[in-house]
């Protein structure tokens, strides 16, 4: 028909006028634009992967957090091992353990004198028992035991003051003033109650001292077991002498 013909001379008229002047022929329809948060992201190619598992190597590493024992370090809970050969390496070391073990020597030695006195008039009058040790291995014993002391003092001081070393210093003390007690008192329970102050006041220091070095917990051995075997001569000898010094327990 004739509006038929028409109509397709217009379509083929309108397709010359749009292709000479490049406009698209079939518009977009209309509609919702596209929600960028509902696009997938596109996975990444093989060489990218490549090349992301090759950047993390160059990444900067997150500083590690420190250790629970680093911790207790850094707050003073746990002491710092320290090498009796860093002390002696050193002509300040060395200096400075001479010097401890001349002082812990020195004060270990001012009471003989009260001890000679009364070794060979009190002290041989008094009963002892059986295993009582002759009375001259005291001095060269006590000498001795001085000076792994203040050996074992100067490794532990090279770290530096704390309460532990207060704690050994006024334990040392305790120490120098039994023998004035003992001997030169003659208060067998006095002594045998500054024996027992020695003995409960050393179970820290040893372990302080073993913590820090293990030389300057070895160095404590043989005077721990010396003071263990003098708290028991004292309270033998006490025990066996209760009824002369019971009179003196009321000056305790």
């Amino acid at each position: 028909s004739v509006p038929r013909v028409k109509s397709w001379l217009l379509l083929i008229s309108w397709i010359r006028v749009a292709d000479s002047l490049h406009l698209p022929l079939i518009r977009p329809s209309p509609g919702r634009p596209e929600n960028p948060r509902n696009k997938q992201p596109s996975l990444p190619s093989q060489a990218q992967a490549r090349r992301n598992v090759g950047n993390l190597g160059s990444l900067p590493r997150q500083p590690s957090l420190p250790s629970q024992a680093q911790l207790r370090r850094n707050v003073g809970l746990e002491a710092v091992p320290v090498s009796a050969d860093s002390l002696l390496q050193s002509a300040g070391g060395l200096r400075q353990a001479a010097l401890f073990i001349g002082i812990s020597v020195l004060g270990g030695v001012s009471g003989t004198p009260v001890v000679i006195r009364n070794v060979g008039t009190w002290y041989e009058s008094i009963r002892k028992p059986t295993w009582t040790p002759p009375s001259r291995i005291f001095a060269p014993v006590w000498t001795t035991l001085y000076a792994m002391l203040g050996m074992s003092m100067a490794i532990v001081a090279n770290r530096g003051w704390t309460r532990l070393t207060s704690l050994a210093l006024a334990h040392y003390f305790v120490n120098l003033a039994w023998a004035p007690v003992f001997f030169g008192m003659h208060k067998m329970a006095a002594g045998f109650l500054l024996q027992l102050g020695l003995l409960i006041s050393l179970v820290p220091i040893l372990a302080g001292f073993s913590d820090i070095s293990t030389a300057a917990g070895l160095l404590l051995v043989p005077y721990t077991a010396w003071l263990l075997f003098a708290s028991l001569l004292n309270y033998r000898i006490w025990a066996l002498n209760y009824r002369a010094d019971a009179g003196k327990l009321n000056q305790i």
